[in-house]
């Protein structure tokens, strides 16, 4: 989930939007976006523009082919939280059009404005948000409270653990990649393709319309094959007899880091948007884990009890709290100790890559 301190600017890196026509980046004749405080409770609280929609279907606001991001045009910035804004979630929503008889399309994205006003929005996820924590039962008020900034931390400390457990990411981030050709038609890359934005070989950019690019996971909903366990972009084959055929210049040529690949890259799953969303189980490992985290609730004793029941008896009202600290021996797991959260995460890390020298 992007984030975006008080009295900082957002960036093109940050809360942005694409916009598509067969899997390749399409400028729209119309996009426009508005954003709404969703702290309380949907639908939210409109805070920019104060009514209407501001549009960015031009530069500054439209940065590159099929791209956009939050701009504000009178400010001449990027949207920028008031130094006295509510912290917590808000929600950007956009709506484009392809024509101008065309129909609106909508999309949205949550994203977090936090305290301190001296942070980079750069890529550090946060695969939930302290509103999330407050479903769960998280005070803010009492004996046992948490504020929103020790939450925000703690979030953004356990979403950066998956990310290692997984060698993987689970949003949405612009990314440049150089990558040997190999002489062959197929050019694999280490990470799911959202989106392509352009393909080079040593500077000479190729057509896209030339390339297959396998996000069908995005742009169809496919989940079998999943092209997340298996990106790659393909040069369309030429068929026999075809000029491009006869030449063998229908593969990507073999180099050192001869080939860059820009575009946008993350394991993310499919919700009708243009980069999906982050897939929702992460969400869910991610809360166990800032609760894992959390200075566990004491007794008047001073004796732990908290930190979820592991049992119960209804009759004489037993109940038995598993400690975060002793998850280990309640069920081992590979990453975290607790076979609840680690199921997870090996069912969403990388595989294995394989090299040869």
């Amino acid at each position: 989930m992007p984030e975006l301190p008080r009295g900082q600017a957002n960036t093109t890196d940050n809360i942005n939007w694409f916009t598509s026509i067969g899997g390749v980046k399409t400028d729209m004749f119309l996009v426009e976006f508005q954003i709404l405080y969703i702290g309380g409770g949907l639908p939210g609280i409109q805070v920019f523009p104060l009514a209407g929609w501001e549009n960015v279907t031009a530069a500054p606001g439209r940065f590159a082919t099929g791209s956009y991001y939050a701009y504000d045009n009178t400010g001449a910035r990027g949207w920028t939280p008031d130094l006295a804004a509510t912290v917590g979630t808000y929600r950007i929503n956009w709506r484009w059009k392809y024509q101008s008889g065309s129909a609106y399309q909508t999309g949205a994205e949550d994203f977090s404005v936090l305290l301190d006003s001296s942070g980079s929005p750069g890529y550090e996820a946060m695969y939930c948000t302290v509103a999330d924590m407050r479903d769960e039962g998280v005070p803010s008020t009492g004996v046992n409270a948490v504020t929103d900034a020790r939450l925000e931390i703690l979030i953004r400390r356990v979403s950066q653990m998956i990310d290692q457990y997984t060698n993987r990411w689970f949003e949405p981030r612009n990314m440049t990649f150089n990558v040997d050709g190999l002489g062959t038609e197929i050019l694999m890359l280490e990470h799911p393709i959202i989106q392509v934005t352009a393909v080079s070989v040593d500077d000479v950019e190729m057509s896209l319309d030339d390339l297959i690019i396998y996000n069908r996971h995005v742009t169809q909903n496919l989940r079998s094959p999943d092209d997340r366990e298996n990106p790659k972009i393909e040069v369309r084959k030429a068929f026999e007899g075809e000029l491009e055929f006869l030449l063998g210049m229908g593969i990507f040529p073999r180099g050192q880091q001869n080939i860059e690949v820009v575009g946008v890259f993350g394991y993310t799953d499919h919700d009708g948007s243009v980069t999906g969303v982050t897939p929702l189980m992460i969400t869910e490992a991610a809360k166990w884990m800032v609760l894992r985290e959390l200075t566990p609730k004491y007794s008047a004793s001073g004796e732990s009890e908290s930190w979820r029941v592991i049992s119960q008896r209804t009759r004489d009202q037993a109940i038995t709290y598993a400690n975060p600290g002793s998850l280990g021996v309640v069920g081992v797991g590979c990453y975290t100790g607790d076979t609840k959260i680690d199921r997870i995460l090996m069912q969403y890390a990388a595989p294995p890559r394989l090299r040869s020298a």
